[in-house]
């Protein structure tokens, strides 16, 4: 994947250039929130973060493509729950850490002379590198799981965000991106089962598990 995208950079690099179109390139990082949800809940959102490397294509003044490569941390975590009888569902702190490789495909706007304000919005596609379970009991007795058999390799989504690009010399600047990422398939290959005391019978179904990360991005960026 990634020899596939550093072509299609140096693809699209050599067509912008042959067609005296203006590009970027720029490297940003930043922290931030995720958490998973499915049909019933969203569980509790984790601190995760992102490493960006990013190509723009800039179609007119104001309009630009925008692809790269993305690592990122996305998790959730899930507190004990008490019961009714004072005792705990799960007596466990349980947090998943999800690595990804993410490539963004994403149509920006760009408003502003000297200073420059983008809205933008596009599909990503990612690739599953590691999947984490932490479980902790009352005591802190650690359980850390590798868990990337129970995910599917391949996760596709949508992009939104804002950013602003401050100049701090001649075709460079300073962008400051706020991103918000949501998953739309189901990553989980885990099924639930469910035992019904009515009709004595047990019943099975799919476990959903969708990714949703907000980061506040910062790096830097240079007008090719």
């Amino acid at each position: 994947m990634k020899k596939s995208l550093f072509s299609l950079l140096i693809l699209v690099s050599i067509v912008a250039s042959a067609t005296g179109q203006r590009s970027a390139l720029g490297i940003s990082i930043g922290s931030g929130f995720s958490s998973t949800r499915n049909e019933y809940s969203s569980e509790a959102w984790k601190q995760g973060f992102i490493i960006n490397l990013e190509y723009s294509w800039y179609l007119t003044r104001r309009l630009a493509l925008r692809t790269g490569l993305a690592f990122e941390k996305k998790g959730s975590k899930f507190d004990p729950v008490w019961c009714a009888t004072g005792e705990f569902e799960n007596p466990y702190n349980v947090h998943f850490d999800y690595y990804y490789a993410s490539i963004p495909v994403l149509v920006n706007l760009s408003f502003g002379q000297k200073i420059k304000y983008n809205v933008y919005a596009g599909p990503y596609f990612s690739r599953l590198l590691r999947t984490d379970l932490d479980a902790n009991d009352e005591f802190r007795n650690d359980v850390i799981v590798e868990q990337a058999s129970n995910h599917r390799a391949i996760d596709f989504g949508l992009s939104t965000g804002t950013s602003i690009d401050i100049p701090i010399a001649k075709n460079l600047c300073i962008p400051i991106e706020l991103r918000y990422n949501c998953g739309l398939l189901n990553t989980s290959k885990e099924r639930l089962h469910h035992y019904n005391v009515i009709d004595n019978k047990t019943y099975s179904e799919d476990m959903v598990v969708k990714h949703n990360a907000l980061y506040l991005m910062i790096g830097l960026k240079a007008n090719l």
